[in-house]
């Protein structure tokens, strides 16, 4: 066993990893499957069930930048450990709540664990993946996210249904904690990636700020994460407005999305290593651009000629690039800094990008309410897409890395 940890299966890591990300996006995305029985038994208002995910994300940015650091300071496989013990124990701690308060608390609380998996797992990522390769493995570890999303949404109401909501969530919390004995034997424990006198936190932290690709990336995540983020909160919604679908069968093209972006967060990986040799930036673009055209597509349709199939593949296409674009971006992330604070590096850049997440779902819905139309919301995510690939074109330059292996 020692021997396999001194040298580890690829295969072995990057499934570790992706097990990771779908057992804490699992804990994150519990809620709105769960959210009519969450409502009902703790007496909520639709604006506070809504306050829930954004107590949750609220503890992501508040905890990234640290979780980062502690990456590169104590490795991935520790963070990654102590991150999903945080989520899982607080996770199970919220399902004995009986008050909004104390349940907002513990989710805050369930947020600050998840904060260290995408630094812990992009910085292992880096360590073990040579450049040729790393978009794809990106990706892959990234397909965790609509992963657990898509068993959130197809098992936890089928369990609360006959148990309730909070054998659901306690269920969740249990298989969280349980993915630690996973990360334990097939992450291996290797030693910070940094120099033997590294500088203090300080140092790295101006390192990572004063990088002007790692800032162009960062507010430009904004956009990015909040249009994504708003199409999984409002598609259900739409769907059921806008072509009169039951909560069923919007579920169904809800889970089309994100398996779409499963899809991508793969495929887009692999063009961007073995097709575009390396490079991420056209790459992006041309996600970009596919985005920005189902978008329209979304908010300037013709409902009464509209065929369903036609709508299936529009909904896929979305996921495709609107949900599956994370390998190559934070394949331009790892490649933009010092490898000995990649971890840093990316929880600096979640803590801004994050702030797109509690922002435009809220504000899609303002829309939505102002307007009552959906198609001006759309317009506002092509909008997003626009100023994201503006950003990309005219402030971030593509460092070409060597191709070796980084460890």
């Amino acid at each position: 066993m020692d021997e396999k940890r001194k040298n580890p299966s690829l295969g072995a890591i990057l499934g570790v990893m992706t097990l990771s990300h779908t057992a804490a996006s699992l804990g994150n995305l519990s809620l709105p499957p769960l959210s009519p029985f969450l409502r009902d038994e703790l007496n909520l208002t639709h604006a506070q069930v809504g306050m829930l995910m954004s107590f949750i994300y609220t503890g992501v940015v508040s905890a990234s930048i640290l979780s980062g650091w502690l990456s590169d300071l104590l490795g991935e496989r520790r963070t990654l450990i102590l991150g999903l013990a945080i989520q899982g124990v607080f996770l199970v701690s919220f399902a004995c709540t009986h008050t909004f308060l104390i349940a907002g608390i513990l989710l805050f609380l369930a947020g600050i664990g998840y904060s260290s998996v995408n630094p812990a797992t992009n910085k292992g990522v880096m360590r073990w993946f040579p450049a040729q390769g790393r978009a794809t493995a990106m990706g892959v570890k990234q397909t965790g996210i609509p992963l657990g999303g898509i068993l959130a949404a197809s098992i936890l109401p089928g369990i609360a249904l006959p148990f309730g909501w909070r054998f659901s969530i306690v269920l969740v919390g249990l298989t969280t904690l349980m993915v630690i004995f996973a990360v334990r034997v097939w992450m291996p424990s290797t030693p910070p990636l940094r120099r033997e006198r590294s500088p203090i936190f300080w140092t790295q932290f101006w390192e990572v700020v004063s990088n002007r690709e790692i800032l162009a990336l960062s507010v430009m995540g904004i956009f990015l994460a909040g249009a994504q983020l708003s199409i999984v909160t409002h598609l259900v919604l739409f769907l059921k407005s806008e072509f009169l679908f039951s909560s069923v069968l919007a579920g169904i093209y809800l889970a089309v999305s994100q398996g779409g972006g499963i899809a991508g967060r793969v495929c887009w990986g692999l063009i961007s290593d073995f097709v575009a040799g390396g490079r991420r930036k056209p790459v992006f673009l041309a996600i970009g651009i596919v985005a920005i055209i189902q978008l329209l597509f979304l908010g300037h349709l013709n409902r009464d000629e509209l065929e369903p199939a036609y709508l299936f593949l529009i909904i896929l296409l979305a996921g495709f690039t609107t949900i599956g674009f994370h390998g190559v971006l934070y394949g331009l992330i790892v490649e933009a800094i010092r490898k000995e604070v990649v971890g840093l590096g990316t929880g600096f850049t979640l803590t801004i990008t994050f702030l797109g997440v509690i922002l435009f779902p809220p504000l899609f819905g303002h829309i939505v309410d102002r307007l009552g139309s959906y198609t001006r919301a759309w317009d506002m995510l092509v909008l997003s897409w626009i100023v994201a690939l503006l950003i990309l074109i005219f402030f971030v330059k593509e460092k070409r890395s060597e191709r070796s292996n980084c460890s």
